[in-house]
């Protein structure tokens, strides 16, 4: 038979790997079930502008800015979402009625991945990542065609 010794250094072994063979402590099984608050937008703080431009018309030229002042991202355990997004649009530095910005439909988890399918936009489809703390959405939230995606991070 094994010593106490040998057994106590076999089991002292084994926790090791154990522990060391462990998954990524920052990645829960599935995303946190609950309402996420907006904290930036690419890394800006609230309220982040997103487009702030000239835009040419028939008209003529108009400067347009958007605002994100801010928005939550609800997931619910049945797998669906809901998003809402407060905007402040201001055209020749003139504020307009806010802006409501809302979505909803299902969601799917790969890990550190996220996808949002909108139920409610016709073929929407949002991707992101996650830790157990923040959400990450790759967003073009402007209705603006020549926009790129940017990063809105959500936290608890």
């Amino acid at each position: 038979m094994f010593s106490a010794a040998t057994r106590f250094t076999a089991a002292a072994a084994a926790l090791l790997c154990l522990a060391g063979c462990g998954t990524d402590p920052t990645l829960s099984p599935v995303p946190t079930i609950g309402e996420w608050q907006l904290l930036d937008v690419a890394g800006a703080p609230l309220p982040a502008t997103i487009l702030d431009r000239v835009v040419p018309t028939e008209q003529g030229p108009f400067e347009l800015k958007i605002i994100v002042v801010g928005g939550t991202l609800t997931l619910a355990e049945d797998r669906g979402y809901e998003q809402r997004m407060i905007l402040q649009v201001l055209v020749n530095g003139q504020p307009q009625p806010e802006v409501r910005y809302f979505d909803r439909g299902t969601w799917s988890d790969g890990g550190g991945t996220l996808a949002l399918a909108s139920t409610f936009i016709n073929g929407r489809v949002t991707s992101g990542s996650r830790t157990a703390t923040r959400v990450t959405l790759q967003q073009e939230l402007t209705g603006e065609d020549d926009t790129e995606p940017l990063g809105y991070r959500f936290g608890q």
